[in-house]
């Protein structure tokens, strides 16, 4: 179970990408990535399953949100479809006995309040499987509190150390295959 740690925008859903680039071939990987895009010269992001491709809005800044969606913090909204996809591929994943590695992009303030893709994640950890899950720094203790007595491999993501963290994750993984 491998916690990617970090600030808004440092880089935890790239360096995601990272990994499974190149661990593709090693591992049938299954779960939900929510990669950055620039919408108008503003952030946001899309929810994609892993296993289907499927591409959904899941992030956009409130004044250019172009759906009704679940606000979070005072700037941001939510996609309903984009959750639900995000849900849908978590479970998907987890369904799938040959999916071995269930990635997680990402835990954030909706889980924090116990809403968004707790659950699903909560089962993911479960399976038995090899996990990655990215977390937003604010959102890291109230996420660890919800599995006492579990271990966490936790890497914690900034600017200057995503390479050296990179190399850290692909070595763990190649051991736990």
């Amino acid at each position: 179970k491998i916690l990617i740690v970090g600030e808004l925008g440092v880089g935890k859903s790239t360096l995601c990408m990272k990994i499974m680039e190149r661990i593709r071939d090693k591992f049938s990987i299954g779960g939900v990535i929510c990669p950055e895009v620039i919408v108008n010269g503003q952030r946001g992001s899309d929810a994609i399953d892993l296993l289907t491709n499927e591409r959904k809005i899941m992030m956009r800044k409130r004044d250019i949100a172009d759906f009704d969606g679940i606000l979070v913090g005072v700037e941001c909204m939510v996609n309903p479809e984009g959750l639900e996809l995000s849900k849908k591929a978590i479970n998907r994943a987890v369904s799938d006995k040959n999916c071995n590695l269930i990635v997680i992009d990402h835990i954030g303030l909706l889980e924090k309040e116990g809403k968004g893709i707790l659950n699903e994640t909560i089962d993911a950890i479960n399976s038995g499987r090899n996990v990655l899950v990215i977390v937003r720094d604010n959102a890291i203790d109230s996420f660890l509190k919800k599995f006492p007595g579990q271990e966490f491999e936790i890497f914690e993501v900034k600017k200057k150390n995503r390479n050296e963290i990179l190399d850290e994750v692909l070595d763990l993984l190649e051991r736990k295959n």
